[in-house]
């Protein structure tokens, strides 16, 4: 198994993602794992210097950039990563942002999103930066 961020070599026929509903977002990895955030940072987004304490919506834009550039044929996100690469966007509450914690039988399935959909649809900056990442990227 590769290091995280190693995208160039998946196959065609794979899936890439930043998680699943039983794993932490973009932002709660961030949160969890120093040593391999602070190689990821450096060897994969090409950053000099301190790891920022926070997955920054830039941050988070280019992690979603580096995998939308992988050759797996399906790139799907969390709507929570998604958010997050806009700061008027994304939640305030980090601790809410996970969907299923399988080793706590207390907490499953209780994410909600912090916006209305309508109000989503409505956001015309939000999605087009989506629109152009999908168009640059060739998905």
């Amino acid at each position: 198994m590769g290091r995280v961020g190693e995208t160039a070599h998946f196959p065609y026929y794979s899936v890439c993602t930043t998680g699943t509903h039983d794993m932490s977002t973009l932002r709660g990895w961030w949160k969890e794992d120093k040593g391999e955030i602070e190689d990821y940072y450096h060897r994969v987004l090409r950053k000099d210097g301190e790891i920022t304490e926070d997955c920054t919506p830039d941050i988070n834009k280019q992690i979603i950039e580096h995998l939308l550039q992988s050759p797996s044929m399906l790139a799907i996100f969390p709507l929570q990563d998604w958010l997050s690469i806009n700061g008027l966007m994304r939640g305030t509450n980090l601790s809410i942002e996970r969907i299923n914690i399988p080793s706590n039988p207390a907490h499953h399935w209780k994410y909600r999103m912090n916006l209305y959909v309508e109000n989503l649809l409505q956001e015309k900056n939000f999605n087009d930066e989506i629109k152009e990442l999908i168009q640059r990227n060739k998905r």
